[in-house]
Formats: structure tokens, sequence, C-alpha cells
């Protein structure tokens, strides 16, 4: 099975206050084809995510990650395209990969033990973390998993000079 990984620059206090404000407008921003029954229930896991709304047992967990990213997408735009990240075939990251990949969400989301997992990290860890590993040298690991360090490495020094935070969703 092939995994991805979508980054998404982004403000994660705006993203909390707007969803603080449980203000369901910017639903109203957002398309949703009437016609198409997905689009109607993807609108229900955006309202409840939004209001805070507690799961009902007949929902589906991953539903809701589903739901924040695309609340992230409309708010900062499409994710930042990462051909490294593209059709992998690992189910686990060592070291500095899982320290995004697997640093769970920036809000509060139902428990989910399907994909998408979601991760994220401010601005200053993002900062501290490539001051400190900045001249790590990565040979121990797999030329794949190198090739994916650089890449993550250059969407944080991206993320360092538009003063963004970063949002990932693994499937």
């Amino acid at each position: 099975m092939s995994y991805s990984v979508s980054f998404y620059l982004a403000d994660i206090q705006k993203l909390q206050k707007i969803l603080d404000e449980k203000d369901l407008s910017i639903l109203d921003e957002m398309s949703f084809d009437e016609n198409e029954e997905d689009d109607w229930e993807n609108r229900a896991y955006l309202e409840k995510l939004m209001t805070g709304s507690e799961p009902d047992d007949e929902d589906e967990p991953f539903e809701y990650a589903y739901s924040l990213e695309q609340i992230v997408a409309h708010l900062f735009g499409e994710s930042v395209p990462v051909p490294e990240f593209e059709d992998l075939r690992i189910g686990k990251f060592e070291g500095v990969l899982s320290w995004i990949l697997k640093s769970g969400s920036p809000i509060k989301l139902p428990p989910n033990d399907d994909y998408p997992y979601v991760g994220h990290r401010f601005l200053p860890e993002i900062q501290k973390m490539l001051n400190d590993w900045n001249d790590k040298n990565f040979e121990e690991y797999a030329p794949k998993i190198q090739t994916m360090i650089k890449a993550m490495f250059r969407i944080f020094r991206t993320a360092v000079k538009q003063k963004k935070d970063v949002i990932t969703f693994y499937y």
C-alpha cells in the first residue's frame, strides 16, 4: 500500500481561534455540492468539528481529520507539493520524520486508529529543530529517508521565512 503526506503552511493560533469561536459562517465560504450526499455528510462533520460537538456512535473518527484538512486548506491554501513524500511504502517513520508526522493534531479530534494521521509543529519548535539538527549527519538512515528529511527541511525553512506553523496529514 502506498502512503503520502500533505504539508500545509498555516497559522495554528488563527485556526484554533476560528474553531473556538464556533462561527459556522466559514462553511458558507466553502464549496459543497448540494446534490452530492458525500458533500452533505462532509459538511455535517465540519459542523460538528467547528462546534466542538461530541461524536455520535455512528460517526467515523477519521472523518474529523479529513474535515480538519478541508478547513486548513480553505484557510491557508493548498498543501505544499512534496514529491519525495508521494507513494511512500514505509509504515514506520524514524527519528526526524516522526517528529512531525506523529506529533498529533493541533486541535482536539476524536481518537482515531485510522488514516489520516494528523501532525503539527509551531514555528518556534520548527526554528529550534532546524537549529538543533542543522549540522546533523543523517547517513545512518536509508537513502529514501535522507531524501525525505531534506525535503522536510526545505518545507521547514520555507515555514520560517513565511513565519508559519506546519500541519501534516499522513494517509
